[in-house]
């Protein structure tokens, strides 16, 4: 019982391959020879055993043959069965309603086409490849969630009659929809429309009658509140608070709004320029300049050539003291010829800091000279304003050399161009130290006050050998800034000799600076 089955076909199966491989690997199967034996019991075989033998595996090739033909004919059939894809093209168009991605339709289209194809040659399931639709049915699902939830509303508007609300709704969103397809063209003409209104009111706001109106309406306010109150604060910062003149409005220009200087408390009907000396006719115009453009919040940069011609001391430290406070709010440009100008700033600025404890203004010196035709040539400070010291270094190290240079090439005039240029900077080197080394700046030239504070007891330190030293220097130098006679010019000093006086002056002034200063007591 049970031969032919499962089984028994493996049991069948492997005998074969032991004959095959093992036992009689040259004789076909079953092997059944005189000295042949069982595949299955090893059993000597008798001539009834061979012909069970022949029978058996005659039987099982039968059956296998006919279970594989068999098997054929159901997976063709099965295969056939399969359902057919359509194009990718009536693919999407299929799901175009359901609004999904187009990523999305084309990705679950080659998954089953790619799950099509395997399963005709494919050998084991878990070689198929997976089938990936679970974003696309996500898709059709919210798209079915989405028709479920419009049919009802359908219903309650049968139902209900809201008919006319949801029908003004879907005109309204059609407007929107119309409305975003012609943004741009929408934007555009409204544009157009807004310059044109633009247009139109300044239009009407041009017309004489509002001007005058306009006018009218912004004196008083400008005069009484604004300008006049900055023109009586600019007189008195400049020091003239007690010249009797202030601005009045002059109505002769309809639209415009025009100031005119008019003295002030007087018994006689006179004009500003007929009573008011050169400097002050010139405090009074810079007041009223500084009035017109220093409003609130204007950064206007100034620029101001020579402010202090033909005023007197009090009034340069006023204007100066004036402009180192405008800088410390906007970029001030000052074109000077006068060094006294350029000394009463740096005053200013000193008192500016000492006031604050810093100095929100920082000054810069340019020197503007000329060269044969080329004017407005820019260079740096000149020896009467940067540091004594620096100076010095500057002549002894590369000035001379230069000079020394062109001499020893032959350029006899450029060396004594040169020369003469070093000796005349040298002489005001000299007279700076006076200054600024052994008066320490107790007292300075284009400056009226004398200071004394922790400074004047530096003059303490002053020797007889000091001022031999300065007084030698400013005699020998001083030749080459005063006029000599043509007849019998006067020659430069050597090289070597201008050397030694710069470095004699340099050593003294560290040696000087370094002196201690004695204690002062009441």
């Amino acid at each position: 019982p049970g031969v032919g089955q499962q089984t028994w076909r493996a049991m069948w199966d492997a005998a074969r391959k032991f004959s095959l491989e093992v036992a009689y690997p040259n004789c076909a199967f079953p092997h059944t020879s005189s000295e042949a034996r069982c595949p299955l019991c090893q059993q000597p075989l008798a001539p009834d055993a061979q012909t069970r033998l022949h029978g058996f595996e005659a039987f099982v090739r039968g059956t296998l043959a006919q279970e594989a033909k068999d098997a054929e004919i159901r997976s063709s059939g099965l295969i056939a069965a399969l359902p057919q894809l359509p194009s990718l093209d009536d693919w999407r168009a299929r799901y175009a309603t359901a609004e999904a991605n187009g990523e999305t339709v084309d990705a679950a289209y080659h998954s089953v086409r790619d799950r099509l194809l395997a399963v005709k040659t494919f050998e084991a399931v878990a070689n198929l490849p997976e089938l990936e639709l679970v974003t696309l049915l996500a898709t059709l699902w919210a798209k079915r969630m989405s028709m479920i939830d419009e049919m009802a509303k359908l219903g309650e508007l049968v139902a209900g009659g809201k008919r006319p609300a949801l029908e003004a709704e879907l005109r309204e969103l059609r407007m929107l929809d119309w409305a975003n397809d012609n943004m741009i063209a929408l934007l555009a003409e409204l544009t157009r429309v807004r310059a044109l209104d633009a247009l139109e009111r300044a239009e009407r706001l041009t017309s004489p009658a509002k001007l005058t109106i306009k006018k009218n309406e912004l004196a008083p306010v400008e005069l009484e509140q604004g300008y006049q109150d900055r023109f009586r604060a600019e007189l008195k910062a400049l020091g003239a608070g007690w010249l009797k003149v202030g601005p009045v409005s002059d109505p002769a220009v309809k639209g415009v709004i025009k100031f005119d200087l008019r003295l002030s408390s007087t018994t006689t009907d006179a004009t500003p320029s007929a009573v008011l000396s050169e400097g002050e006719a010139r405090i009074v115009a810079l007041a009223a300049f500084l009035a017109d453009v220093t409003v609130a919040g204007a950064r206007t940069p100034f620029i101001f050539d020579d402010p202090i011609s033909s005023l007197d001391q009090t009034f340069e430290e006023k204007v100066a003291e004036r402009l180192v406070a405008l800088a410390a709010e906007r970029q001030v440009i000052v074109f000077t010829h006068r060094l006294s100008l350029a000394t009463l700033l740096a005053d200013a600025i000193k008192a500016q800091k000492q006031r604050t404890g810093h100095s929100p203004t920082a000054s810069i010196h340019l020197r503007l000279s000329r060269f044969g035709s080329e004017v407005g040539l820019v260079g740096g400070v000149s020896p009467q304003e940067d540091a004594i010291e620096k100076v010095l270094n500057n002549v002894h190290d590369h000035r001379l050399v230069a000079a020394r240079k062109a001499v020893e090439a032959g350029e006899l005039e450029t060396g004594d161009a040169l020369i003469k240029a070093i000796c005349s900077d040298f002489r005001t080197l000299v007279e700076r130290s006076v200054e600024t080394i052994l008066l320490d700046n107790v007292v300075v030239r284009f400056r009226r006050s004398i200071k004394t504070g922790s400074g004047f007891a530096r003059l303490s330190r002053i020797r007889v050998e000091d001022c031999a030293v300065l007084d030698d220097l400013m005699t020998r130098y001083s030749r080459f800034e005063h006029s000599q006679s043509q007849e019998l010019p006067l020659a430069p000093p050597v090289i070597e000799e201008v050397r030694a006086d710069v470095a004699r002056l340099r050593d003294w002034v560290r040696e000087f600076q370094n002196l201690p200063v004695p204690t002062m007591t009441a």
